[in-house]
This record gives C-alpha cells, sequence and structure tokens, in this order.
C-alpha cells in the first residue's frame, strides 16, 4: 500500500511537473509602441523565438534554471536581463528597447554572394531598402521604389507606352531583376512588367550597380535588382492592406477616379515542418491623361496611363524534411488587363441608335499579360562548412489582345475572346556547391537557359482579315539555349581585407566567353573601401535575333549575326562603417557590340546591330544620420546625390537620363503613435529624340499613424507643389520630363494579426 501512495504522489508531481513553463511578455519601443520580429534567444540554452505583430512574445523553458535572455533587433540596442525560474512561469512585463542608428554589419544581404552575408562584408557596394524604409515611403509600386530611394535610378516612358528604368544609363535589358535569389523574365517589349511585384509583400530590395555577370550570369551588365519577399513567423499571420492614390483638383480629392486602388492579403502559415506564404493582391487604376482632351468629334480616346487592373496569386511553400534539407517550391499566377477607348461618331446614334452619352466605347482591340511561374528547389546542408543547391524555374509570360467585339457586333455586342500573339517561354537548371577550404570560401556552379518565344498571326472570326501580325512575319517558334559554368573564391587573408575573385565559362552558339572578376575589400579604421572589375556579357534575346516585322511602322528586323553584347566595369568605392549609406562611389563601363536598334536609311526600317564601343561613367554619393534637435527629438535624414554622363557616337545610352538627380528623405517621429515623412526629389535637365526637357523638383510629406497594435494608417500628399511639365499642356507633346499626374492624395491601410 505505501508503495502504490508512494507511486500515485510521484505521478501526480510528474503531471504538475509536465505543465508548460514559460516566459512572455511584450516588448516596446521608448515611445510605446510595441515591436515586431525582435530576436528573443536564452544565451546559455538553445531555445529562441520572436516577438509578433502586438509585440507580445513566448519562450518555453525546459527546467529550472537561471536564463540569461538577449532581446535584438535592427535599429534598436541589444538588451539583456536574467530570469530565474522555479517551476512556474513568469511574465517580464513591457521590455523597452533603446533606439539607435542602423549599423551595416546589422543588414543581411545575398545579392552578392551565394550566401547572405552582412553588408558590410559584400565584396561589391550594396544598397539596400529596408522594410522600414518601404513603411515610411510614399512609394506605392516597385518602380517609384526604387527610383525615389536608390541613387542613379531613374524611371521613363518608352514608345510602347510602358514604364522603364534605367541604373547608370542601363535600361532593363542589361539589368537582371530577381526575386528571393531566382530571375524573373516577365517583361514587355523588354521593359520588366512592375505589376508582377506586390509591394505589400516585400521585405527588403537589394541593389548592386554595376557588373555582376561572373555569379548571374547574361543580362547582369547595368546592375542586378533582388526583391525578397517577406517571411514567415512561428504560427499562424494574417494580413490586409489597401493602398489609395487620387488626384488632386482644384484643392478636392476625386474619389471617384483613382489613379490606385489595390488590396493584398496575406495568410502565413509556419512550424517545425512546414511555412506557406500564400499572398494575394488585386489592384485597380482608371489611368491618366497629362495632355489636353481630344476635341475631336470621334477617334481614340489616348492617356498617359490607360485604365488598367491587374491580379496576381503569389504562393511560396517550403518543407523542412530534416534538420539538413529544405525542399521549396513556388508558383506565381498573374494576369493584367489594359482598356483603351475610342469615341464614335455621332452618326452611330442614328444608325444603331446609341444613345449621346453611350459614344465612349472599348477599342477593337486591347492589350492584355499573363505570367506564369513555377519553381521547385532542394538545397541539402552536408556540415557547417557545404551545402549542395540546385532549382529548376519555368516561367511563361503571355502578350494578348483582347477583342471585345470578337464573337459580336462593334460596337453594340460585346462578345470578346483573348487570343495571345507573343509566347515567350524561360527555363533554367542552376546547380550550386558551396564550401569552405581554410580561409576560402567558394561556390562551384553550372547553369543551363532555354528561351523560346511562339508568335502567331490573328485573324478575325472569319479568318479573312488579319487583326494582329506575328513578329516573325509567319506562324513560329525560336528558340535559344545557353549553358555556362562558374567557380567564385572569397578568399579572406585577414579580418580587415578580403579577396574575391571568380571566373563564368559561356559557350553559345559555338561562341566560347571567359567572364573573369575581381573584387578587393579593405577595412580600414572606420572605413570600407572597394575595388572591383568585372567582364559581364548580354546574349541576345530571340526577337532581336529573329524579329521580322515588316507590317510595323517604320518596319522592324531582328538579326542573326548579333554577337554577345561585352562590357569591362570598373568601380571604386569608400564606405563609412558607423554610419548606415555613407559612401562614394565612382564608376566606369566600357561597352563593346552593344546590342540595341539601328535605323537604315537603304530600307527606311529599324534593325538590331551591335553599337561600337559606348563609355558610360559617373559619380553617386550617400549620406544618412540623424539630427538632435532642441527638445532631444531625433530626426533621420538620407541624401543621395548622382553624377551620370557617356561617350558615345549614339544617345541612346543617357536618352532621357539626368545628368544630375538628388534625392532627400526626413523622418520624425511626433510622438508615439504619429511619424512624419518627407522626401524631394530633383533631376536635372535631360535630352529625349533630340528634345531638351526641363529639370525639376518634386517633394511628397507623408504621416505614418498607429490606430492601435494591429492597425497602421499611412497618409499624406504626393508632389505637394503639384508639378507637372508645361509641355503637356502647351505643346501637347508626349514627351515629357516627367510623367508624374500632379498633386495627389496617398491613403494606405494595413492590418496585421
Amino acid at each position: 500500500m505505501n508503495f502504490k501512495i508512494l507511486a500515485f504522489i510521484i505521478l501526480i508531481i510528474n503531471i504538475s511537473r509536465s505543465n508548460p513553463i514559460y516566459i512572455w511578455g511584450n516588448i516596446t519601443d521608448e515611445d510605446g509602441n510595441r515591436i515586431e520580429n525582435v530576436n528573443i534567444y536564452s544565451i546559455n540554452q538553445s531555445i529562441g523565438t520572436y516577438s509578433n505583430s502586438e509585440g507580445k512574445f513566448q519562450l518555453n523553458v525546459e527546467h529550472d534554471s537561471i536564463y540569461e535572455i538577449h532581446f535584438s533587433h535592427i535599429g534598436y540596442e541589444l538588451r539583456k536581463i536574467y530570469i530565474e525560474i522555479k517551476n512556474e512561469s513568469i511574465n517580464t512585463g513591457d521590455i523597452s528597447l533603446k533606439r539607435k542608428n542602423i549599423r551595416n554589419e546589422e543588414i543581411l544581404v545575398s545579392i552578392s554572394t551565394a550566401n547572405s552575408i552582412s553588408i558590410k562584408d559584400s565584396p561589391v557596394l550594396t544598397h539596400v531598402i529596408t522594410n522600414n524604409d518601404i513603411k515610411n515611403s510614399s512609394s506605392t509600386n516597385v518602380m517609384e521604389l526604387l527610383e525615389t530611394n536608390m541613387p542613379n535610378i531613374q524611371s521613363l516612358l518608352d514608345p510602347h507606352g510602358t514604364f522603364k528604368i534605367k541604373i547608370q544609363g542601363f535600361d532593363n535589358k542589361n539589368i537582371t531583376f530577381m526575386q528571393d535569389g531566382f530571375k524573373i523574365s516577365g517583361e514587355t517589349y523588354g521593359n520588366i512588367d512592375f505589376s508582377l511585384f506586390n509591394i505589400d509583400n516585400i521585405e527588403q530590395i537589394e541593389v548592386v550597380r554595376g557588373g555582376m555577370s561572373t555569379l548571374y550570369g547574361s543580362g547582369a551588365i547595368g546592375g542586378i535588382v533582388n526583391i525578397k519577399s517577406k517571411s514567415n513567423k512561428n504560427g499562424l499571420s494574417f494580413k490586409f492592406n489597401n493602398s489609395y492614390e487620387s488626384l488632386i483638383n482644384k484643392n478636392k480629392i476625386n474619389f471617384t477616379s483613382p489613379i490606385l486602388n489595390s488590396n493584398s492579403i496575406n495568410f502565413g502559415i509556419k512550424n517545425n515542418y512546414i511555412s506557406n506564404n500564400l499572398n494575394v493582391n488585386y489592384s485597380y487604376s482608371n489611368g491618366y491623361d497629362l495632355t489636353p482632351p481630344n476635341q475631336n468629334l470621334s477617334g481614340k480616346i489616348d492617356k498617359t496611363l490607360d485604365e488598367n487592373y491587374s491580379f496576381l496569386v503569389d504562393n511560396k511553400l517550403k518543407y523542412f524534411l530534416k534538420e539538413n534539407i529544405e525542399i521549396s517550391a513556388h508558383l506565381k499566377w498573374y494576369k493584367k488587363k489594359i482598356f483603351r477607348y475610342e469615341k464614335l461618331s455621332p452618326a452611330y446614334i442614328i444608325i444603331d441608335n446609341i444613345p449621346e452619352d453611350s459614344l465612349v466605347v472599348e477599342r477593337k482591340k486591347n492589350p492584355e499579360y499573363q505570367d506564369r511561374v513555377y519553381s521547385i528547389n532542394f538545397n541539402y546542408k552536408i556540415n557547417d562548412k557545404s551545402n549542395f543547391f540546385i532549382s529548376y524555374s519555368n516561367e511563361t509570360y503571355l502578350k494578348g489582345y483582347r477583342f471585345p467585339y470578337y464573337e459580336g457586333d462593334y460596337p453594340i455586342q460585346i462578345n470578346e475572346k483573348i487570343i495571345n500573339a507573343i509566347i515567350p517561354n524561360y527555363r533554367s537548371l542552376n546547380v550550386i556547391y558551396n564550401f569552405f577550404i581554410n580561409q576560402h570560401e567558394l561556390s562551384i556552379g553550372n547553369e543551363l537557359k532555354f528561351e523560346s518565344t511562339e508568335s502567331n498571326v490573328i485573324y478575325d472570326r472569319d479568318s479573312t482579315d488579319i487583326l494582329v501580325t506575328s513578329i516573325f512575319n509567319v506562324n513560329d517558334r525560336k528558340n535559344t539555349k545557353n549553358h555556362s559554368i562558374f567557380i567564385i573564391d572569397r578568399f579572406k587573408i585577414n579580418e580587415n581585407l578580403n579577396l574575391d575573385i571568380g571566373l563564368r565559362y559561356n559557350k553559345n552558339k559555338n561562341r566560347e566567353i571567359f567572364l573573369p572578376s575581381i573584387s578587393i575589400k579593405n577595412n580600414y579604421h572606420k572605413y570600407i573601401f572597394r575595388l572591383n572589375f568585372s567582364h559581364n556579357y548580354r546574349l541576345p534575346s530571340v526577337t532581336e535575333l529573329y524579329y521580322d516585322f515588316p507590317g510595323h511602322s517604320p518596319p522592324i528586323y531582328g538579326n542573326s549575326n548579333l554577337m554577345p553584347q561585352l562590357s569591362n566595369n570598373y568601380s571604386f568605392s569608400v564606405e563609412h562603417k558607423e554610419l548606415n549609406n555613407s559612401s562614394i562611389e565612382l564608376y566606369l563601363n566600357n561597352n563593346y557590340n552593344m546590342i540595341g536598334y539601328d535605323y537604315k536609311s537603304e530600307c527606311e526600317c529599324y534593325q538590331t546591330d551591335n553599337y561600337k564601343e559606348v563609355t558610360l561613367y559617373g559619380i553617386n554619393l550617400n549620406n544618412s544620420g540623424i539630427i538632435k534637435t532642441l527638445n532631444s527629438k531625433v530626426i533621420n535624414y538620407k541624401t543621395i546625390l548622382s553624377y551620370t554622363d557617356s561617350e558615345s557616337i549614339y544617345n541612346s545610352p543617357t536618352e532621357g537620363i539626368s545628368k544630375y538627380s538628388m534625392k532627400t528623405f526626413f523622418s520624425f517621429n511626433i510622438n508615439k503613435i504619429i511619424k512624419i515623412n518627407y522626401s524631394l526629389k530633383y533631376l536635372s535637365d535631360k535630352i529625349i529624340f533630340e528634345t531638351q526637357l526641363e529639370d525639376h523638383f518634386i517633394s511628397d510629406l507623408v504621416f505614418n499613424y498607429n490606430l492601435n497594435k494591429n492597425i497602421n494608417l499611412k497618409f499624406g500628399i504626393k508632389n505637394i507643389f503639384n508639378y507637372k511639365d508645361s509641355r503637356a499642356i502647351d505643346e501637347e507633346s508626349d514627351l515629357l520630363t516627367t510623367y508624374d499626374p500632379g498633386r495627389r492624395f496617398l491613403l494606405n491601410i494595413n492590418y496585421t494579426k
């Protein structure tokens, strides 16, 4: 009996002791605002967690002990506390973290090497748009975000009516865009489609200006832009975001005709075995026009930005098979519809009994785009010093047309049909092995790329009249393939000196190209010196090789004899260790066989050709820090100055680019819940098609208001002083120094649970 009583007592003690014991509390800043994603870990035990969107945390502990708990977050000083556990949970209450200026070593980047490293250890000068920059910005899309936050990046409108950006004089074709380290190929006439990226789902953007072909292959002549998506924390998460932007006319907000109305929903889940992030976005724009309305009784109604909507579904799944094996898959589906209108002749009032107020109808042909992406990745951590990575990706970007009256009767009966005219497909297989040997971090990679483009003639429903001509003049599919291998060695000579060397070998159409690179990084007192050289290339695209479009005005032809574009990139930079984003950079980029469209007088047509030598050069200055006011408040500031120029017999490298640009940002906390952000952008005059365009200033004012622990409001005025190029009205010109639509109201609502 005594034994049974003793066993019962032991059982009760064990049951009571098995109840979970944890340390829990809230984390705030000095003003009482809750802080999300704080890293909480025990220095003497292998346990850790993160604070949630409400600043709350719960750290499970296993046994009685004295725990040294660390609280760390970018932009805040590390805090340590000691807690003694004696068979019961402990509530720490509010843990307050003290703000500090963000130091470069706290920001991790993956763009300049095969693995994530501290930005201060990056062999090339890397600029980062952080999540905090995005929150404080007035930008509502990725293109705006890049242009307003990065030195020497400018946007312009191309002849096809699509927006593109240039980095240090290089357009989209010479820049590699990536999402989470994987290349994005979706484009329109060579211009990346920025609607593919949902700004509400971006954690940070990494930008390297200059050649990176040794690591990233063809197309990385002008730079790299890597857009990193937000990652899941443990448990379940839900986020909703709405961005609204509308013009202000005569001090009244035009709520009925938004320039942007974007809604995003994000669902996340993560545990020890699986992580899934689903992001859905719907965006609508009524468009806008900077030129005077068409006064003709009938004809096309042209806009600077056409009415459009886009729908995006983006899902990322990770499966943690073991501690050292990770399998991930990415699925993306995107669709964009553009609406273009025309005004019918008043004769239709009599002919088809169309009411006078219904004479504006959709055109017979409207563009429509779709992007379909799937990829699968396998990452095997062999040991602490080596890992093996393999990935396969497939992207199809459909360029089609929506014919509202294809099965109906123009203009009174709508029965639409969507037909794809151009179907480019991009496939790639990458294998990378990373390993350490003493002070050498090495990466060996193999890359296979396949590009194909199909183009078809589109006929009317009776197959008699051609509605759209194939870019190859007939129904056809053209293909290219490319194979390359590379090796990168990051050699840490000592604590202050790093030497990075690399070599890529590429074979394409019996042409062999060797692409070396070398980077030297030296830490000296409070400064980081970087010296870089790289030999880079871009292979001709399928359309540049095989374009056969006599129906275009003027005709456009490809050139199957095009040579790969080559460049030698040189850069030197000095960066201050203790001041985030404070640096000076000088660069020179010599380009040979630059690919472009050249006008041929003998055929009165355009044909792709290799230009002779084109040299681009410039300087970038970056400075950021804090200003303390008389009442000990802190104003954060950032200033960017850039100069860009070229030496060439051609105008295209710097066409549409301002030689001088300045961007300045100020951020100030009014109180615990309200922050004010002001930005100013200056661009000097520039030339487009031999037309001189004026310089200009544009400034934005935005307020951040934390309504409660779950809801944040951002509102303000973009283009405060309503600057618009007067040429649009006075000369009715489409060549403008900026395509900014003028003063407008911005509202952003963010809910996180």
